[in-house]
């Protein structure tokens, strides 16, 4: 059901849903707090969880896409092995049919 779940996407979402956490925690306190220092300071914060939250966003997809392509290729990798070995198989079976000569031909 969860196969889909590799150990560098679980990380990835722990990350995401870390700056997102974060992210409320920032909007939460500006409504809280009354001084402008704090709003400055809650307005800065919220950027860069905000900032931080697209960039482990677009590291995420970046991330997907070349996990995709990496079993794309494994799996080309694996069907191409599956040829190679019928091909050694039917070469075996025909050597192995085709009658043994004496290779020095004194006898």
């Amino acid at each position: 059901m969860f196969s889909w779940i590799t150990s560098s996407r679980f990380r990835t979402a722990l990350a995401m849903l870390f700056f997102i956490f974060l992210f409320l925690i920032s909007i939460s306190f500006a409504f809280v707090l009354d001084s402008r220092i704090a709003a400055i300071t809650n307005t800065i914060g919220s950027v860069a969880a905000l900032i931080g939250v697209l960039g482990t966003i677009s590291t995420v997809i970046l991330a997907w896409r070349a996990d995709r392509r990496a079993t794309k290729e494994s799996d080309l990798k694996v069907v191409q092995m599956q040829q190679q070995i019928k091909e050694l198989e039917i070469k075996l079976n025909a050597a192995s049919s085709m009658p043994q000569t004496k290779a020095s031909g004194f006898e």
